[in-house]
């Protein structure tokens, strides 16, 4: 990029004088080296092009707080887009007024305080401009404050009105790595690519998020219910593999979207066990190179992707006797955390899962359902007393059927940082789920509400139950959450809506059954009905 910026003086000549130049306004008279705004020219000279990427992630990151994450994309592509229907972008005050460019003339309109808006078509896309475009734009006339800098000003003959259109180095920052590459992180929270480029990678991750959200979707039925009353006990989901935990203590790997199985991996045979389903999976950690999996009665094994006829590694040795029933599982490649019921005082227990060492014991979620939990190892028909959820921020909570715990990792280990009693009947603990920072869960009345972790402040609600279902009874039903969608199966189907707003979205048009497990990712859904199977939706194959 050629360097040809305007001389330091920033709006005088290079003979004028200090004294002179203080008192003028800071808006005067056009410079008369620089170019006519009534002929194209280019922009390469003034625009460092580290800037430029900077302003178009400040409006992806706008466009994407005010109306989702699926309008960072229009907003990128309005600043880079060639426009002949009109103008792309407009000056306004702080008041968020339209400025008409004769009007703009006037010098006394903007003063040294003003604050610029760069409004885009959609009135979500305007953000006030920060201190340093107002420094590069300084001693610059009004009518010009963005079009000099950023903008060709040229007479359309077809529509007989001027047109701003995108310089050429504006646009070649379109096609820049680096670009594309912060905004799939800050907008879709990627940090590992799958296809040749980041640009390509944040088409992929718009296109699958659009799909979601229109319900497109290819659908796949992996597995027949087995004839020996064999039910799934937990789903977990990652780019390439699914896998799905069995009362027996087995897991099941498969390849996704395929659906091949790759690998049965099972826990210790020779292992004592206490109670019929104490070998029942209780949870699964599902990374891209080995899989954990743990079992009720607290036993951690570890299998790797990359030898899949090998067996698993029992890499934790429980103990129900002193800790009591794990309940649930979680985990990421940095923590493991299991939940357990049967032990006052003892419901989290915290593994650095490098490591494989306990780094922390504690916590009363569970207490109230310590006779519960002992039940779980001989009646697999008791209901769900917990579970527990790892969240990106460093983070645990967990749900029991009266309370919500969010339990700190990264900073003090076992520190609770809030704690909320849920009230209107408790919770229908099978439908919590976590992601993106939020957490679900649905209560007796079949009100889901979606709250903000670490604070647990409410972001949406909705209800996902009729009220001919809510009289029969308490009903049954299983939820499951990603990014930006809720998702509940209940008798009529499995159903979506908007975490953030609560605006119900549409029903898959698959019957499955009453669900028994499920898992979502950004771009899958995986369900078990013990009817029907295991059942599978990828919405990036379309």
């Amino acid at each position: 990029m050629s360097s040809g910026s305007p001389p330091q003086g920033r709006g005088r000549g290079e003979g004028e004088e200090e004294g002179a130049s203080s008192s003028r306004p800071r808006f005067g008279r056009r410079r008369t080296d620089y170019p006519s705004s009534s002929r194209p020219r280019s922009a390469d000279a003034v625009w460092p092009e580290h800037f430029v990427e900077s302003v178009s992630i400040r409006a992806a990151e706008e466009a994407a707080r005010f109306a989702g994450r699926l309008a960072a994309a229009p907003a990128v592509v309005a600043m880079f887009q060639r426009d002949s229907r009109g103008p792309i972008i407009t000056v306004t005050k702080r008041r968020k007024e339209r400025v008409d460019s004769s009007y703009a003339k006037k010098k006394d309109y903007f003063n040294e305080h003003s604050f610029y808006v760069l409004g885009l078509p959609s009135p979500a896309l305007r953000w006030t401009l920060n201190a340093e475009l107002r420094l590069l734009t300084s001693g610059v006339e009004a009518e010009d404050l963005l079009v000099q800098r950023v903008f060709w000003l040229v007479k359309s003959r077809e529509t007989c009105s001027n047109t701003y259109m995108v310089c050429s180095t504006w646009r070649a920052v379109s096609r820049s790595e680096f670009l594309w590459q912060v905004l799939c992180r800050r907008i879709w929270s990627c940090r590992r690519r799958s296809l040749p480029s980041w640009r390509e990678e944040y088409i992929r991750l718009h296109r699958t998020a659009a799909n979601f959200r229109a319900g497109r979707s290819a659908y796949f039925s992996l597995l027949s219910p087995p004839t020996d009353d064999l039910p799934c006990c937990r789903l977990a989901l990652s780019d390439r593999h699914l896998a799905a935990g069995f009362l027996d203590g087995s897991v099941r790997l498969f390849n996704v979207p395929a659906g091949r199985l790759l690998a049965t991996f099972r826990a210790d045979p020779h292992r004592d066990r206490l109670g019929r389903f104490s070998q029942a999976i209780s949870g699964i950690v599902l990374l891209d190179d080995r899989l954990a999996f743990a079992s009720q009665d607290g036993d951690v094994h570890v299998a790797e992707l990359s030898s899949p006829r090998e067996a698993p590694r029992r890499a934790l040795v429980g103990n129900l006797m002193v800790d009591g029933t794990m309940v649930d599982f979680t985990g990421n490649a940095r923590w493991w955390v299991g939940l357990f019921a049967g032990a006052p005082g003892h419901s989290w227990r915290v593994w650095d899962a490098a490591m494989e060492l306990l780094i922390f014991v504690g916590g009363g979620l569970m207490d109230s359902a310590a006779v519960v939990g002992w039940h779980m190892l001989t009646d697999i028909m008791k209901p769900v007393v917990g579970r527990a959820r790892i969240l990106e921020q460093g983070v645990v909570v967990g749900c029991s059927t009266s309370s919500m715990e969010v339990l700190d990792l990264d900073g003090v280990t076992g520190t609770i940082l809030n704690q909320r009693e849920l009230r209107h009947g408790g919770a229908l603990v099978e439908s919590f789920d976590a992601g993106d920072g939020r957490v679900m869960v649905v209560d007796s009345r079949g009100v889901a509400t979606v709250k903000e972790v670490p604070a647990l402040t409410e972001v949406s609600r909705f209800t996902t139950l009729r009220r001919s279902e809510r009289q029969h009874g308490s009903p049954s039903l299983e939820g499951c959450m990603n990014w930006g969608y809720a998702l509940v199966c209940i008798s009529r189907g499995v159903h979506v809506w908007d975490a953030i707003t609560g605006e119900y979205l549409y029903v898959f048009r698959q019957r499955i059954g009453m669900a028994t497990a499920m898992a979502a990712s950004d771009r899958y859904v995986a369900a078990w009905a013990n009817d029907t199977g295991l059942h599978l939706w990828d919405f990036g194959a379309l």
